[in-house]
């Protein structure tokens, strides 16, 4: 688990986990046997976007297997730096590494050197927060999607 890693650094850090599902239970046992307690927080799901990210500074996506990745755009959405694994949703999302740090899957240890960094290097975090709000905005933002599906159903629907 990253989070040991850093710990391990002795790095000062709180972390927010948020979502549920069949692992949650191995989670939150990880949690009590590495002494995180008092460092992590499982939020659970959160419907409150907004204060899930307004929460956080750093934006850790470490899924193994992603097909889209939504909550990636909304953290680009919201400026936040984002280390992601290199699954496939957030590679598709974004090829570029100009405003992420991808790391390998299942590797904990690369995972929180990357964490780590950004940290540590406040002009970096800078940078990936917002080339990300670029990406999102240039390429998911309302304004561009929704002219493209409606375009897209016409053609599928011979409309005109």
């Amino acid at each position: 688990m990253a989070l040991v890693h850093l710990k391990q650094q002795n790095y000062v850090f709180k972390a927010i986990i948020a979502g549920s599902g069949k692992d949650q239970h191995r989670i939150e046992k990880m949690i009590s046997k590495n002494g995180l307690q008092d460092i992590v927080e499982m939020w659970g799901w959160t419907s409150d976007k907004e204060l899930f990210y307004k929460s956080i500074d750093i934006f850790c996506f470490p899924s193994i297997k992603e097909a889209f990745g939504l909550v990636l755009i909304e953290a680009f959405m919201y400026s936040k730096p984002c280390v992601v694994a290199a699954s496939e949703g957030p590679l598709e999302i974004t090829n570029d590494m100009h405003n992420k740090l991808v790391v390998p899957r299942k590797d904990p240890v690369t995972m929180a050197e990357a964490i780590a960094k950004l940290i540590d290097d406040k002009e970096l975090r800078n940078n990936l927060s917002k080339e990300g709000f670029e990406k999102a905005r240039s390429h998911y933002a309302h304004s561009v999607v929704v002219p493209k599906l409606i375009s897209i159903l016409k053609r599928v629907t011979n409309l005109s």
